[in-house]
């Protein structure tokens, strides 16, 4: 191809990709998904025209990028299918990210973060998108995370490193994750209490490869743990 994506190129995402994507493209005859990080630049991402080829209409393909002038000029050379969406903003803060699920409508079946890969835009979209835009049984990607120590790209001061935050979150999920029994509940309670990171509300799974996670979001609420 005469742009390929370095999602496979570079990185080998084709694994997480394909095991959660294909199954979900044979369960639902249409699919909604949204990426942060058009990706703009000197050449259009390869990671949209890969997204456009696997789910065109009548499947939604929805992209979010910082860069509006960029947006524009990809349009006003055609370089953009008629048929995506775009919404526009910085993903670090929480009114735009809101704003995006109002003018897409949510309800996605997957989300990709490939935005900035700061740490805060990383969690702030995150505490946003997956539980307002992300519906039940979705898949929320993140993407390129082993930049969460690189300067430039912990906004956080070190508190919130993605791959750490992440890390507590499967600890929870594997320590407390199971249906306690009552006399247990106090002793649960203060092992949660201990992380700085507590496991958010409806994450029924986490699953990594290198660089890269894709956390599941409960089906239905009978089907979470019983504590998120």
């Amino acid at each position: 191809p005469t742009n390929p994506t370095d999602k496979v190129m570079t990185h080998m995402y084709e694994h997480l990709y394909g095991w959660f994507l294909f199954d979900l493209k044979r369960r639902r005859s249409k699919i909604k998904m949204l990426e942060i990080g058009l990706g703009c630049g000197a050449h259009l991402a390869g990671g949209y025209r890969l997204w456009t080829k696997l789910f065109p209409p009548p499947n939604e393909v929805w992209e979010a990028e910082y860069n509006k002038e960029c947006v524009d000029e990809f349009r006003s050379k055609g370089l953009l299918d008629a048929a995506t969406g775009i919404v526009t903003g910085d993903q670090k803060d929480p009114e735009v990210l809101r704003r995006w699920v109002n003018e897409t409508g949510g309800n996605f079946d997957f989300i990709i973060d490939d935005g900035g890969h700061t740490n805060m835009q990383i969690l702030n979209s995150f505490n946003v998108l997956f539980h307002e835009a992300l519906k039940p049984g979705g898949l929320y990607f993140i993407e390129d995370l082993q930049v969460g120590r690189t300067r430039g790209y912990d906004d956080s001061k070190g508190e919130h490193i993605i791959a750490d935050v992440i890390q507590e979150w499967v600890d929870q999920l594997l320590i407390y994750g199971r249906r306690m029994r009552a006399k247990d509940m106090p002793d649960q309670r203060a092992g949660q209490a201990s992380y700085s990171h507590p496991l958010p509300a409806k994450v029924q799974s986490i699953h990594v490869q290198a660089e890269m996670a894709v956390i599941v979001k409960c089906p239905v609420q009978n089907r979470c743990p019983r504590w998120t």
